[in-house]
């Protein structure tokens, strides 16, 4: 999908737009990764090709109509873009602009009868789903000004995305008096938090169909 390739009579213009947009985002996340870090883990030319890449993956799928896998090949790229913003983006800049492409394309998926608005990124049912629920706690972190030192003891990908492990979040959320971290959590399995609350803190009175931020007052004012 290039720019070039955009034609408003198509039925996936809205799609070609964002994807072009988006694209762009990216490359000047990565590009000013050069410019903001001096010990970055990560080869901004491999970047490059494999977001080249995925246009060209998008482009076959274009000429097939096949607007589904589009669909779940874009949702893909942003949950692998999600990760390195948590990786390696210490400014809320590109962060934010990846929140309103979120926004956007979920406003696309349930606007165009080509895709399938079941599978929107306010979805909680695959892996890619969760790291952009995961990409919004760390966002929501760097708004509060939380340091990054602490930020990077949170970010330990096999306890999150392998063992399925919320333990760390839980315990910051309820010490630091972050409630948006436990909504989140609770939109990713809600049942999972209460058990998970229960096992750490026996004696706390969790209550799950209460708002989170009683629940942080609760824990504050029982540790006072």
């Amino acid at each position: 999908m290039e720019n070039y390739n955009i034609n408003i009579n198509d039925p996936d213009y809205e799609i070609e737009l964002f994807w072009y947009s988006f694209k762009e985002s990216m490359y000047n996340f990565y590009n000013s990764l050069n410019y903001e870090c001096n010990n970055i883990n990560i080869n901004n030319n491999i970047v490059v090709d494999n977001i080249s890449e995925w246009s060209k993956e998008l482009n076959l799928l274009k000429k097939e109509k096949n607007y589904n896998e589009i669909q779940f090949k874009i949702k893909k790229y942003m949950s692998l873009f999600a990760l390195d913003l948590i990786t390696y983006s210490d400014l809320l800049y590109h962060d934010s602009i990846f929140v309103a492409n979120i926004r956007r394309w979920n406003k696309i998926t349930t606007s165009l009868i080509i895709l399938n608005p079941t599978n929107s990124l306010n979805n909680i049912d695959n892996i890619e789903d969760k790291k952009i629920k995961f990409f919004f706690i760390f966002f929501t972190l760097k708004q509060h000004g939380v340091s990054t030192r602490d930020i990077d003891n949170l970010k330990n990908y096999d306890k999150i995305f392998i063992d399925n492990n919320y333990d760390n979040f839980i315990i910051y959320s309820l010490e630091n008096n972050k409630p948006k971290i436990l909504e989140l959590l609770k939109d990713i399995n809600s049942k999972k938090l209460k058990e998970d609350v229960k096992r750490l803190l026996p004696n706390f009175k969790f209550n799950i169909d209460s708002k989170m931020v009683k629940n942080c007052q609760k824990y504050k004012n029982i540790n006072l």
